[in-house]
């Protein structure tokens, strides 16, 4: 009999769909082993703690180093939940409220810092929250919560920043003594020779004096303030009159050529936060507004506080000016410390203390710039809940 009687079409491609059927069962048993192992090689991790999390927010498992900072026992099958976790030495009271939101917004990566006393020790350590399977699939809710102590770590990374400051600090601290030097050892000179001009005292040596001492001191508070935000308690502020407040206190000071104008959207605007440093950041953005205007026969400066359309549950507020930009080659180290795109002596700690800030509330800033167009600047934070904004107003 021919090939045709034996297997026909129909039976050829039952047989070929079967042998393929095999062959992917085979690819997907493979690719769920390496997966497992994959997840094996976490929970076997003890150098961090490592907890995996369900979509209903029960811990499936966890290892002895989990146990030991947490206090969730080290198993597989048990369901206890982050809320009742917390009988080890750290407390995580944010962590469930973290998992909330990764879980609504089905994010794949979150991680923030947390500073705490562990045995009478203060510790920093780094929380990560991963999706370890993107997938449709309800059993890929699933995340794994990783908590790694980075005390040393970020102590040498702020050693290494501070020793960047302090030396920033001792040149533009030392700048300004140059010139008082000079105007003392002139003025003695003057009074020893009996040629001093008493009327102009003021405008050839108090005034200079003064602006120059002005200078250090606005320096100095740079430097404090850089390492002092965060300390100021945090409560529900109304972001659109914060942003309206520094607007006006900016307006009241600009040149009568600069147009500042200020846009707000309908509805409330409260986030949790530190009003003090929040104003500092704002503030800060406005002032670099303002002296990448200096050249500007047009000069304006657009701020707009509005919901974000495109990070949910957040605020976004906007400084933008038609200023002379920032060069694509500097773009990238605008936030780092030390950096500062003006001529004269200047720590550039401003845009690093804002980043610091805004960072410190779990929000986000983004800078679009052209060189020779201008800058915007987008700073992010999340809302309130609306009903404790309600409470509260």
């Amino acid at each position: 009999k021919s090939a045709d009687e034996l297997f026909p079409w129909s039976a050829r491609i039952l047989i070929a769909s079967l042998i393929a059927l095999v062959m992917v069962r085979e690819v997907y048993i493979r690719q769920r082993r390496r997966y497992y192992t994959f997840l094996d090689a976490f929970f076997k991790d003890d150098a961090r703690a490592v907890i995996g999390v369900d979509e209903k927010k029960r811990i499936f498992r966890s290892n002895s180093r989990a146990n030991e900072l947490l206090g969730v026992g080290e198993f597989r099958s048990r369901r206890l939940t982050l809320g009742q976790a917390g009988r080890g030495t750290l407390k995580l009271t944010e962590l469930p409220n973290r998992v909330n939101r990764f879980l609504a917004e089905n994010l794949v990566h979150d991680e923030f810092s947390h500073r705490a006393d562990v045995s009478g020790r203060g510790r920093e350590f780094l929380v990560q929250l991963i999706r370890p399977d993107v997938n449709p699939h309800p059993r890929s809710r699933r995340l794994i919560i990783m908590i790694q102590d980075i005390t040393e770590l970020s102590q040498a990374r702020q050693y290494e920043v501070l020793s960047t400051v302090a030396k920033g600090l001792a040149h533009d601290v030392k700048r300004p003594l140059a010139p008082l030097k000079l105007l003392i050892q002139d003025l003695g000179a003057r009074l020893q020779k009996g040629k001093l001009d008493v009327n102009t005292v003021g405008e050839r040596y108090i005034d200079p004096t003064v602006r120059q001492l002005h200078q250090m001191t606005r320096w100095i508070d740079r430097f404090r303030e850089f390492y002092a935000s965060g300390q100021n308690p945090k409560c529900s502020v109304d972001l659109r009159a914060l942003v309206e407040y520094v607007v006006e206190i900016k307006r009241s000071l600009t040149p009568a050529n600069l147009r500042l104008e200020f846009q707000q959207a309908h509805g409330e605007l409260f986030v949790n936060g530190a009003e003090e440093d929040l104003e500092r950041v704002f503030s800060e953005l406005m002032e670099n507004a303002l002296s990448a205007l200096v050249k500007q026969s047009n000069p304006i400066i657009a701020v707009t506080a509005s919901r974000s359309d495109t990070r949910p549950h957040s605020a976004v507020v906007r400084v933008k000016d038609n200023g002379c930009g920032i060069s694509q080659d500097d773009l990238p180290r605008i936030f780092d410390v030390g950096y500062s795109s003006r001529k004269e002596g200047h720590i550039g700690l401003g845009l690093t203390t804002i980043q610091k800030i805004v960072g410190e509330h779990d929000g986000v800033i983004e800078v679009h710039s052209q060189d020779g167009v201008g800058t915007e600047f987008a700073v992010f934070l999340p809302l309130e809940l609306e009903e404790e904004s309600i409470g509260k107003t």
